[in-house]
């Protein structure tokens, strides 16, 4: 089974340099290049404009994505895409003894 080349991805010029090099190396050996925009969502983002928000970066995640799979489909190299919405949440403070 070949292996897969993870590639973070939000159509900057360095993620399309970091792309152009996970292509060229996943046609040495067969691996696939998985595509990936994430995204997060503050867990102390409050009010009404959380679903605004969302849809938003989501909107915004779908269309890079989708312009680094066309980028990629030109190549022939075997790739998929995922965009994923990431909630991070505080942990509490770690007490420290001495």
């Amino acid at each position: 089974m070949a292996s897969s080349i993870v590639v973070g991805f939000d159509g900057s010029v360095c993620a399309c340099a970091a792309l152009d090099k996970a292509v060229e190396l996943a046609r040495l050996d067969g691996s696939r290049v998985v595509i990936v925009f994430a995204f997060e969502i503050p867990a102390a983002y409050g009010g009404g404009e959380t679903g605004e928000y969302r849809r938003a970066v989501r909107e915004i995640a779908e269309q890079s994505a989708a312009k680094a799979a066309e980028r990629v489909a030109k190549t022939g190299v075997d790739y998929e895409v995922e965009v994923a919405t990431v909630t991070l949440r505080v942990a509490a403070p770690a007490s420290i003894s001495t």
